[in-house]
């Protein structure tokens, strides 16, 4: 019973790591600056609220709004993608349709949400 039980709690375990798992992968060439991050379900809103917060006055980001696809145009002209659901968020910016810039402007996005997605 005892090596059952310990197997149970180390499956559980095991279970609660997987699910914390946080994923930020970045592509960025001379066209595109692509972010795909995987965290949490429970920092969903942080995320988004971060996202407003930071591109402040524009509102990217219905808070709460479940899956969310849309393509973005700051007031600046800045212009790209972004997916957001559950867990995950997804930005897409074409460095040819904006200027360097706003380039630096989303880098400094991107290494914010890494910060956000692992704060404790």
């Amino acid at each position: 019973m005892k090596p059952i039980s310990l197997l149970l709690v180390a499956g559980i375990l095991a279970f609660s790591s997987c699910s914390n798992d946080t994923r930020i992968s970045v592509t960025d060439n001379d066209s595109l600056y692509k972010l795909d991050a995987e965290f949490d379900d429970s920092r969903t809103t942080m995320v988004q609220e971060y996202f407003n917060d930071f591109f402040r006055p524009t509102k990217v980001i219905a808070l709460n709004s479940g899956n969310t696809s849309q393509e973005v145009m700051l007031p600046d002209q800045t212009k790209f993608k972004i997916e957001v659901s559950k867990g995950e968020i997804h930005l897409q910016f074409n460095k040819k349709e904006n200027n360097p810039k706003a380039y630096a402007q989303v880098k400094a996005w991107s290494k914010g949400l890494g910060r956000v997605v692992t704060e404790e």
